[in-house]
């Protein structure tokens, strides 16, 4: 544990490692990624929360155009206020 988080450039500390190798006493790894995974299932999670919008100075797609990029950027501007 300890030479995979030193190559990562992780500092950690000897009792936090000591635990976790104490935790870990007699079981298997695939049993505590299954018991982890239904943890983390549980808090229901699920990550990104989608695209986020493009940049003001981000050039617009085919086509040309890009009028319509600042109509609603002033539009949830006002919104804001």
């Amino acid at each position: 544990i300890k030479a995979i988080l030193e190559a990562g450039g992780i500092d950690f500390e000897q009792e936090m490692i000591d635990r976790v190798i104490a935790k870990m006493d007699g079981k298997q790894a695939h049993e505590l990624i299954a018991e982890g995974y239904g943890k983390f299932a549980a808090c229901g999670g699920g990550g990104g929360g989608g695209a986020a919008a493009p940049a003001g100075g981000a050039a617009p797609a085919a086509g040309g155009g890009g009028g319509e990029a600042k109509e609603e950027k002033k539009k949830v501007e006002e919104e804001e206020e």
